[in-house]
């Protein structure tokens, strides 16, 4: 009896299939979005944040998973308790809606549908056939959490669930949302910072001081287009009648992406109108043609990101928080700054220029063991070792956003949003640290691999970036590989080929290797690892 209790418990464990072992990566697509913190006289951005994900099955060899699975995304505290789980009173998007748009959605449920993050699990969008990317476009998220407290850097728990809903795997991202913008400094009524912001009428002086600016930045708009067939026309097609600040007035506030194209709303369905010039050609040409200064330098002429944070978010946000934007030099600035990578205000504003699909691209800086501080400007190369893909998205451009990488993964997956990328400042390293234990772009090869893959001739290239596998394995097998002159050269690319090293090298976590002849190598974190880490000259063996 009892053996053949055994033998039927055996069957039974032999039969049970095995359990997938999951990785999943979600993150937001461009490191902030902006929304405004009044919505009854105008409004440039609605509440529209993008959530993204894919999810790796760990089994060796690791696939993305597209299919047998649900992904849901959820409201979770950050570290310091901070909660966001409703967005409805914290905006008065939903009661200026319909005057804005024209159309109408339930209280807390984004433009295409989705609501916003709460306690209850909510379903991304499975990808579409011959893609792996999990989606949740336009979710209403606002900077305040649930004690009204500001925080634009809210997190969201996305989870893998199997086909019975049962929770497989999950990890903490960020939906970064800010509403500080800065007009009011020179469009608030009797303000001197620009000669240029008084309307000819004189100032509104509304005694709401959200409604103030906004109605004198309506009343100056006027003044610009009087005459201007284009505006009058466009004007009376959206209802807008023969005055910006009067239909504000009269119960229709202006939605500035409705005559001004923002590509961005427009990949998603709402178009601006043809003739008139682009929302971010017309925002960044105007501002840097008229007198505007900050601390006495025009804004054009200005070379930090100081000067962009009167617009966007901002002095209190910080939305420069990524690898790029952080470090610092000896002398206390930046070591990149937001015209590095794309120019001044009157260059972003170039006709040759497509707001959010005329981007950097990392291979202009990244490039054959170099890496440059100044994207803008800088010559073409033809290195694709660290290349965004070619026209990989929508808009027929070549982004980062869009790109992906090693294993079909997004370039954002492993190293987070535009702006944002990791090692990042704020709530945006947890994700990381949770797949890996600390705060840096995805490297160790365990977050998505049981077992590493033998190492063979054949695949000392095959990691991300072409890079070999990182770790104990690495280190006990890379002579072979290594002491071929003419690989010498690909070793040089993120190692250098002085003791100086590279920054793409640093070890960023404490790590200790048996480095056979070498003996053992301790390297604390922060330390490049060179060839001359452990022998004697960066050509020696």
């Amino acid at each position: 009896m009892k053996k053949a209790l055994l033998g039927l418990l055996v069957s039974c464990l032999i039969a049970l299939p095995t359990q997938a072992a999951y990785s999943v990566f979600a993150w937001n697509d461009l490191g902030m979005h902006c929304i405004d913190d009044d919505f009854s006289v105008m409004s440039i951005l609605p509440p529209f944040n993008n959530l993204y994900a894919q999810v790796v099955n760990k089994t060796e060899p690791p696939t993305l998973v597209t299919t047998g699975v649900s992904l849901t995304y959820e409201a979770v505290a950050d570290s310091n308790l901070s909660i966001n789980s409703y967005s409805r009173s914290k905006t008065n998007f939903w009661l200026e809606e319909y005057s804005l748009l024209g159309m109408s959605t339930t209280p807390d449920v984004g433009l295409l549908g989705n609501p916003t993050v709460n306690y209850t699990p909510e379903l991304l969008k499975a990808p579409a056939t011959g893609k792996t990317i999990f989606s949740a476009e336009g979710i209403p998220v606002t900077p305040y959490d649930d004690s009204n407290k500001f925080n634009a850097l809210p997190m969201t728990k996305v989870s893998v669930r199997n086909s019975t809903g049962v929770v497989q795997a999950s990890t903490n991202t960020v939906l970064p949302v800010s509403n500080e913008i800065s007009c009011g400094d020179c469009h608030s009524s009797g303000s001197t910072q620009s000669q240029d912001a008084k309307p000819v009428a004189g100032w509104v002086f509304n005694a709401d001081p959200k409604k103030d600016w906004r109605f004198n930045i309506l009343r100056l708009h006027d003044d610009d287009n009087k005459g201007n067939p284009v505006f009058v026309a466009a004007a009376a097609k959206l209802g807008y009648g023969t005055s910006l600040e009067a239909s504000a007035i009269n119960g229709k506030p202006v939605f500035c992406a409705s005559c001004h194209t923002d590509n961005l709303l427009t990949t998603f369905g709402l178009p601006g109108t043809t003739g008139i010039s682009p929302l971010t050609r017309a925002m960044h040409g105007h501002h840097a043609a008229t007198n505007v200064t900050l601390n006495g330098v025009k804004l054009d002429s200005g070379t930090t990101r100081n000067v962009c944070y009167e617009c966007h978010p901002g002095k209190t946000t910080q939305c420069l928080r990524g690898a790029m934007g952080t470090p610092v030099l000896a002398n206390g600035q930046h070591e990149m700054e937001c015209q590095s990578c794309h120019g001044t205000m009157a260059q972003v504003a170039a006709t040759t220029r497509s707001g959010w699909f005329s981007e950097p691209k990392c291979e202009t800086c990244h490039n054959n063991g170099t890496r440059l501080t100044k994207a803008y400007g800088a010559p073409a190369t033809t290195d694709t070792r660290f290349a965004i893909n070619p026209k990989a998205s929508p808009s027929s451009v070549s982004l980062y956003r869009t790109s992906t990488g090693h294993g079909g993964l997004s370039c954002e997956a492993c190293h987070n949003s535009t702006h944002a990328e990791f090692p990042s400042t704020g709530n945006d390293g947890a994700r990381a640290i949770a797949l890996q234990g600390y705060n840096a772009a995805i490297r160790e090869c365990t977050v998505c691999h049981l077992t590493l893959p033998k190492m063979t001739t054949a695949n000392f290239k095959s990691g991300p970036h072409g890079m070999h596998i990182v770790g104990q394995t690495w280190v006990s097998n890379h002579p072979s590989y290594a002491r071929v002159a003419a690989n010498k050269t690909d070793c040089f690319v993120c190692h250098g080929s002085t003791s100086a090293g590279s920054p793409l090298a640093v070890v960023k976590i404490a790590k200790t290797f048996n480095a056979g002849d070498s003996g053992n190598k301790t390297f604390a974190a922060g330390t490049r690892i060179t060839c001359w880490s452990c022998h004697n000259g960066p050509n020696g063996g």
